[in-house]
């Protein structure tokens, strides 16, 4: 009777287990299994069953036998945690050392500090769903700002069109992170181009100081680009300072992405007529 209780459960039941366990996106699991298939080529549910082991969810409570056999057998073939076993709870591991070890399977990183609190290692694998968003977010604006400005002024307009006012701020700010990158010859180059150099508060002075060009035709309304750089810059800021966000921050990132692609989409032909350059009499 066990038997069919747990046949009737299946993959989907533990899957759905692991998302009420873990709160991610179905999207945040999809990386993860793809993860683990590039280790080893396997079944989908299988991968997720794996995730589902290691995220301490027992999969012989939920599998029949012969899909609980091969989840075990994968296991095995991946050197991994010793997999549940229907006849009961999985071995007890022995103490570990005073120096733990943190594996982040589904990013790669293996790494161990005596000092931080598993709290930080857990954080990490949730910031990690926040990050892109955050760089596809800025990259995109970059990008749009930086192609316009080819498009009107050429490719020298960093040097000919950042010269007075708070732009020129801009500029010498951009110029004191160059000359810093100068004496750090250890370490690889933040970017190609200066404008790589912005935080995302400089690239609305940017737009700004070019409003005829830029607003509302390319960047929509004046006041909603504002916006949307003033509510992103604390959580970019707070990010990139290796602190948390909460998840209505998190969220709330999400959706400023999702308004800033849906302008695209609305002035795509616009924003690309205008990267096309002119010819300068």
């Amino acid at each position: 009777m066990a038997t069919a209780n747990k046949a009737t459960k299946g993959f989907a039941a533990l899957v759905k287990a692991l998302y009420a366990k873990t709160k991610w996106s179905p999207f945040a699991l999809s990386r993860r299994v793809r993860a683990v298939k590039q280790q080893l080529p396997m079944k989908t549910k299988v991968a997720q069953a794996i995730i589902a082991h290691g995220e301490g969810l027992r999969p012989d409570r939920y599998l029949g036998r012969a899909d609980l056999v091969e989840v075990q057998q994968t296991i095995a073939k991946l050197g991994g945690a010793t997999p549940a076993t229907a006849n009961g709870p999985r071995p007890k591991r022995a103490k570990s050392p005073a120096t733990r070890v943190f594996n982040f399977k589904p990013f790669n990183l293996k790494t161990k500090d005596p000092f931080l609190g598993k709290e930080k290692y857990a954080e990490a694998v949730k910031m990690s769903e926040a990050y892109p968003a955050l760089y596809v977010l800025e990259n995109s604006i970059r990008a749009v700002i930086r192609g316009v400005m080819v498009g009107k002024y050429g490719d020298n307009w960093w040097d000919t069109q950042l010269n007075t006012g708070k732009v020129s701020n801009v500029k010498t700010k951009v110029n004191d992170r160059l000359n810093k990158e100068e004496y750090q010859s250890w370490h690889q180059r933040r970017g190609a181009h200066q404008i790589d150099y912005t935080d995302l508060s400089h690239l609305l002075i940017i737009a700004q100081s070019k409003r005829d060009l830029f607003f509302p035709r390319l960047l929509g309304d004046e006041n909603w680009f504002q916006s949307l750089v003033d509510q992103t810059s604390p959580s970019r800021n707070t990010l990139c300072h290796m602190n948390p966000l909460s998840a209505h921050s998190v969220t709330a990132l999400g959706v400023r992405l999702t308004e800033w692609e849906n302008h695209l989409q609305n002035r795509e032909a616009e924003i690309r007529a205008a990267m096309t350059p002119t010819t300068l009499t």
